[in-house]
């Protein structure tokens, strides 16, 4: 009798220490947000992150327009380099006068670029190969001339040239200059019309009154094609120069006749 009352006191002793067990860890938890808590405006803001503002559709509309418009001004404000040669001709037109004794060259090229506000440079791998110091005396004397003219003069005596590149001047030798080309197109549909026999003639016109020796039928660099009603022409830049005076006087010849293609 006394050891089953034992074993009951034990028991009972057992389910109270389970008892005290559970309460102590439940101390330890915090309690689960209430449903309402959890949707409180407080709790809402930190757990969400705060959503990016886009701009109205109207806005977005006005900026990709000026975003466009801003990309087509670029292009368009960008010259090509036939532009820049083009713009470099004119700057040649210049009337200048000079006085030159015993000048270096690199001092008369220094003079010119002044004088057309321009870039010149000299080649001087080619002046080099062919034994020209870039110092080489220069002694010459013309007054009010294009400085196209008096550029042609001076190096001329000292078997130079030059050429364009990109708006630049550079200054080389005459061999050399000779056989650097450049293809660019020139529209004619203006002084044709659609009759592809005067596209023809006029194509024979430029290769029998401009430099014919520079063209490939008679052993020069130059070549002349058509495409539709432009002309392809393959040339230096002193004979695209002359290409265009040419066709620059056709078109005035045109007009003042009142001819229509």
């Amino acid at each position: 009798m006394q050891s089953r009352i034992a074993t009951l006191l034990l028991v009972a002793m057992m389910v109270v220490a389970l008892l005290l067990a559970g309460r102590w860890q439940g101390a330890d938890r915090s309690p689960a947000p209430s449903p309402l808590q959890a949707a409180s405006p407080e709790n809402a803001q930190a757990a969400v992150a705060t959503p990016l503002e886009m701009p109205e559709p109207r806005r977005l509309d006005t900026l990709r327009r000026s975003t466009e418009s801003q990309a087509v001004e670029e292009t368009q404000a960008a010259p090509t380099p036939a532009d820049l040669d083009d713009a470099l001709w004119e700057k040649l037109q210049k009337p200048i006068s000079v006085s030159f004794t015993d000048t270096p060259l690199t001092e008369v090229t220094a003079y010119f670029a002044d004088a057309i506000d321009t870039q010149i440079l000299l080649d001087l791998r080619a002046l080099e190969d062919a034994a020209i110091p870039k110092d080489l005396p220069i002694t010459i004397e013309l007054s009010n001339l294009p400085a196209e003219a008096v550029l042609d003069v001076l190096l001329r005596q000292h078997d130079l040239d030059y050429r364009l590149h990109s708006g630049a001047l550079i200054v080389t030798t005459a061999e050399v200059a000779a056989f650097l080309t450049k293809v660019r197109t020139y529209p004619v549909a203006d002084l044709v019309g659609h009759d592809y026999e005067l596209l023809d003639e006029l194509v024979e016109t430029v290769n029998l009154a401009i430099a014919p020796d520079a063209w490939s039928d008679n052993g020069g660099p130059g070549q002349i094609t058509t495409f539709d009603r432009t002309l392809v022409i393959t040339q230096t830049d002193k004979i695209h120069r002359e290409i265009q005076q040419l066709l620059r006087q056709l078109r005035a010849a045109q007009h003042a006749a009142g001819a229509k293609p």
